[in-house]
């Protein structure tokens, strides 16, 4: 039997399929429906990379860091090979 990835969110009358990832310390859930990267769709979209959650500037610099010195067009193509991940939160969850 294989395991599953995702999870459903236990909010009643919502049936969104979640995953988790980590950002800035904390466990946080992702709507499993990948988004394509940097198009419309993935505005706000945060990128999943070994189970932390950053944003696609970040994980441009996260590339250019370990590579030492990539340059911005190298490590925006590896991004784009990692999955676009929309926070799913309620109404309740909102920031005020």
């Amino acid at each position: 039997m294989k395991n599953r990835t995702w999870v459903w969110c236990r909010e009643a009358g919502c049936d969104t399929k979640l995953i988790f990832a980590t950002r800035n310390g904390r466990l946080l859930p992702y709507e499993h429906a990948d988004r394509a990267p940097f198009s419309l769709e993935a505005t706000g979209c945060h990128v999943l990379i070994a189970g932390q959650a950053m944003t696609p500037a970040e994980a441009i610099e996260h590339f250019q860091v370990r590579a030492g010195g990539l340059p911005d067009e190298k490590a925006r193509e590896l991004v784009s090979g990692y999955p676009f991940h929309r926070l799913h939160l309620h109404d309740k969850d909102q920031p005020s």
